[in-house]
């Protein structure tokens, strides 16, 4: 199921890479799998909210804002 995430009001927006000193000699040979997210979830900051996005491979993206609106199946 595909689900759109607009974030309103960003007050920080980190991306951790961590790719290995292997993948970034050959970027060419990055695949598909590597876009795979494992994990999302919601963390509490005062006065905004936390997404966090993981991936297995240690890449994350963490972002803090204001409200979101979604899109998507069942979305209102």
């Amino acid at each position: 199921m595909l689900v759109s995430l607009f974030l309103l009001g960003v007050q920080r927006l980190e991306f951790t890479g961590a790719l290995s000193p292997a993948q970034l000699a050959d970027p060419e040979r990055l695949d598909w799998g590597l876009t795979e997210i494992s994990l999302v979830r919601r963390f509490g900051i005062p006065d905004l909210v936390g997404l966090a996005v993981e991936w297995e491979s240690g890449r994350q993206l963490h972002a803090h804002f204001a409200d979101f609106r979604c899109s998507g199946p069942g979305a209102p």
